[in-house]
């Protein structure tokens, strides 16, 4: 790892952290650090923060990763981040590493303020960055699909909106969630069971994706990820040529296999928390060609809560604020994200396992 000085973006700025930072008075009461802008090899990687004899009874930290691509004229994007609950009495020793994948051209910042208030003192503080080895292996570049190419293809995210609103339908779907409602448009018999209606409606949906978002042209190449019904692969593989994948970690990126479409209607099957799905599911998307579309049937939790980074860091289930979050690091790396319409519990369909079901659309530009 290398360490990096945490309050180089604004030198002279004075951290809410007691102690720290430069001597003015900062604009931004909340403001603890921001460091520069640093090249990070391609890879995982993950900023690393260290405080030092820390003594807080109350408060919040939570970090932010910032990208930049300094050749282009596009904004500072959101990339990851975490949070930290603020208590210690004893002057401990407080670490937390924020993950990201860090891409070629792209410049990172880590920027930390208190999201609640807090009364922390620490001694030090410190940053730093754990890259990948420099192995001289370049990962392949994506080539561009027919799709990018075509005027009538449909924008996933027009005006860029992250949040949808209204009703939502079957056959122009958002990314949203499985409701009562949905399973009786699409006529899914649900006294043969929930789970069948979900798998069902996981299916019909990335059907119904692919229609909306203009991938029809015969010849595209598709990966199904999962298993699926009989029907549902003899349907798609009427019009492409689809390759089939277990779920689960894909294969190596190095390889350079790309495709026009992803669909995965059961889900990732990772074994893991957070940071495992997390990974799982950027790999995946790496595999879409320039403009390639996917749709991926989840499975989460079906609450509100909305809960520390670190807590729920190795939970085993996702939850809805999870794929917020990942909603958000997508848009930062580029790619674009189907309005979000997530159901009141209500109205969600539920699995044996107590799981309600969500499609997000996703293409990558």
């Amino acid at each position: 790892m290398r360490e990096v000085d945490p309050f180089d973006y604004w030198e002279s700025h004075s951290s809410a952290i007691e102690g720290l930072g430069g001597l003015e008075r900062s604009p931004d009461p909340r403001y603890c650090f921001h460091t520069r802008y640093h090249e990070v090899r391609e890879g995982r990687a993950r900023f690393v923060l260290q405080l030092d004899g820390v003594r807080a009874s109350f408060g919040e930290l939570s970090m932010r990763v910032h990208a930049w691509k300094p050749d282009t004229d596009s904004n500072i994007s959101l990339v990851s981040g975490a949070r930290m609950l603020l208590h210690s009495e004893d002057g401990a020793e407080l670490t937390l590493p924020v993950h990201f994948a860090a891409q070629k051209g792209v410049l990172y910042a880590l920027y930390g303020y208190l999201s609640e208030d807090s009364d922390v003192v620490a001694q030090t503080l410190k940053v730093a960055i754990d890259e990948p080895e420099d192995t001289g292996e370049q990962y392949p570049e994506p080539p561009r699909s027919i799709i990018a190419m075509e005027a009538q293809a449909q924008e996933t995210r027009p005006a860029n909106a992250l949040l949808h609103y209204g009703r939502t339908r079957v056959d122009h779907p958002v990314s949203q969630s499985c409701t009562h409602e949905q399973v009786a448009v699409l006529s899914l018999r649900q006294r043969e069971g929930t789970d069948l209606a979900l798998a069902q409606w996981s299916e019909a949906m990335c059907l119904n994706g692919l229609n909306t978002y203009g991938v029809t042209y015969s010849g595209l190449e598709g990966l199904i990820v999962g298993p699926v019904s009989q029907d549902y692969a003899e349907l798609l593989g009427a019009t492409s040529p689809v390759s089939r994948q277990p779920n689960g970690p894909p294969p190596s990126r190095m390889r350079s296999d790309f495709y026009d479409f992803l669909l995965m209607p059961t889900g990732l099957g990772i074994d893991g928390g957070a940071r495992e799905r997390w990974e799982a599911v950027e790999d995946w998307l790496g595999r879409l060609k320039i403009g390639g579309l996917a749709v991926l049937g989840l499975r989460y939790r079906p609450d509100n809560d909305l809960v520390s980074s670190a807590d729920t860091a190795d939970d085993r289930v996702l939850s809805r604020n999870e794929i917020g979050q990942w909603a958000l690091r997508l848009i930062g790396k580029g790619y674009s994200i189907a309005p979000m319409a997530f159901a009141p519990v209500s109205d969600l369909v539920i699995d044996s396992q107590g799981l309600a079901g969500f499609v997000m659309i996703v293409q990558r530009l």
